[in-house]
């Protein structure tokens, strides 16, 4: 996205977003993302292709919200066990 942003004017990141998407499906033939990786990547084309670590419940839905929240909880639950 950032290349097609430098080489062409595009009025909207949802252009920029499909214009990147339609390079990388010339290219490599079959492009499949989840639902929660295309709402990241159009967040990314509306800030300007910049990301920032605190942008990551913008994007995401409350039930992924949530299954985030238990990922670090167990992985910390794991780390407590290893050292105990």
């Amino acid at each position: 996205m950032r290349l097609v942003r430098e080489t062409q004017e595009l009025k909207s990141p949802e252009v920029l977003l499909r214009t990147a998407w339609c390079h990388v499906a010339a290219r490599k033939q079959r492009v499949l993302i989840n639902p929660s990786f295309q709402r990241q990547l159009l967040l990314f084309a509306r800030m300007g292709c910049r990301w920032f670590p605190t942008l990551a419940n913008v994007w995401r839905t409350s039930p992924e919200r949530e299954m985030a929240a238990f990922r670090v909880f167990d992985a910390e639950d794991v780390e407590v066990g290893e050292k105990g």
